[in-house]
């Protein structure tokens, strides 16, 4: 999994409240279940995600890629 990926897809998350994958990239089942499995963002009761507060500070830089692989 690359950190670009899973970037753009806490973006997408932050800003429209829906996965939006760019065409050509990982499928966005593969992003979605990654940053659930690293607990960057949670599901919602009503079917869509937020970010945890771990996913936020990937996106603001106080944590690393590297942290989240770990």
């Amino acid at each position: 999994m690359d950190k670009e990926s899973i970037v753009q897809l806490l973006r997408s998350i932050k800003e429209t409240g829906s996965v939006g994958p760019r065409p050509g990239n990982l499928n966005p089942g593969e992003r979605v279940h990654f940053a659930l499995d690293h607990g960057l963002i949670k599901r919602l009761t009503y079917g869509n995600f937020s970010l945890t507060d771990k996913g936020e500070d990937l996106l603001s830089g106080q944590n690393s890629w590297e942290n989240i692989l770990a």
